[in-house]
């Protein structure tokens, strides 16, 4: 059965800004609608009941925060992300928006991609979330990322302010949690958000939670605060692996002197593993595979000579 389209509603007094999100967005397969008057946008909302609302902050009659407080007040949008627009780039005003509700913030002028790319990362929390059954510590004592992801685990620890270690079994990975923030994290030889965006690239392998672990009280990142901007990275390096890959290409390492650089023990990997493995930038990484994957060095396994 296909996917139902998800509904995007803008609200912004910018013709210009209505104009290019939703062509861009409609290319992108989601079902587009819009108001330039946030008066008239709260009494359209519940019949067009939107998945996602990119709101603006700067608006004549009501401004955007004013908004958000209706928005948040009625339990029709309970399931309805809700995505901030604005000029500002102050600090007081992405804290103040995401205090009184919103699920994410971006500053204008922004990129087209970096739109698309947090949409689907709120779109993804929200799925997760709707009809959702009550999660206990026992259910997260051992399990697998393919059956209960790495997120889940992380905002079960956030929204319950737990302690405890997350051990990634297959894949070489550790993160201590205390009260709602990260203490420590490593990947292999990668440490801090470095290693956490790596690590979100797996959606496979074994973990096990030890919520006895004595982890310590520091002043980490907090989970709420860097986990959307990890999952829309981590959507944009899905993006750039296309054309030439797919998320669940199996490459094949053709030089064998690859295998010192990436630190690989097997000859075919995930390619998303394959970029976890790059020691230096990730999207770097991406125009590296690629490169080689044009001069075979690598290949997609299945396609032909």
């Amino acid at each position: 059965m296909k996917e139902q389209t998800k509904k995007i509603h803008i609200i912004d007094d910018d013709v210009s800004v209505i104009e290019i999100l939703s062509d861009y967005l409609k290319l992108s397969d989601f079902e587009v609608s819009y108001n330039q008057n946030p008066v008239e946008a709260l009494n359209d909302l519940s019949s067009i009941n939107p998945d996602v609302i990119l709101l603006d902050l700067n608006m004549p009659e009501m401004n955007g925060f004013d908004v958000l407080k209706k928005i948040r007040n009625n339990v029709l949008f309970n399931n309805t992300g809700v995505i901030l627009l604005t000029s500002h780039d102050h600090i007081n005003y992405k804290i103040k928006g995401l205090e009184e509700g919103a699920d994410d913030y971006i500053t204008k002028p922004f990129q087209k991609a970096e739109v698309l790319a947090r949409v689907r990362a709120v779109l993804r929390r929200y799925e997760k979330n709707t009809g959702a059954k009550e999660i206990k510590e026992d259910d997260l004592l051992k399990g697998d990322l393919a059956r209960f992801t790495l997120v889940d685990l992380l905002q079960f620890f956030d929204i319950n302010k737990k302690k405890g270690k997350v051990r990634l079994l297959d894949i070489d990975g550790e993160i201590d949690i205390a009260n709602g923030s990260f203490a420590d994290i490593r990947y292999k030889n990668f440490l801090g958000l470095d290693a956490l965006r790596r690590i979100l690239l797996f959606n496979y392998g074994k973990f096990e939670v030890d919520f006895d672990f004595a982890v310590k009280d520091v002043k980490g990142f907090r989970i709420s605060d860097v986990l959307l901007d990890c999952l829309s990275y981590i959507d944009e390096l899905k993006r750039d692996i296309q054309p030439e890959f797919e998320e669940n290409s199996v490459i094949i390492i053709m030089d064998k002197s690859l295998s010192s650089k990436f630190n690989l023990t097997k000859e075919e990997v995930n390619i998303l593993e394959l970029l976890s493995l790059y020691p230096l930038d990730l999207k770097e990484g991406i125009w590296i595979l690629k490169n080689l994957f044009e001069n075979k060095r690598i290949k997609i396994k299945g396609e032909e000579k």
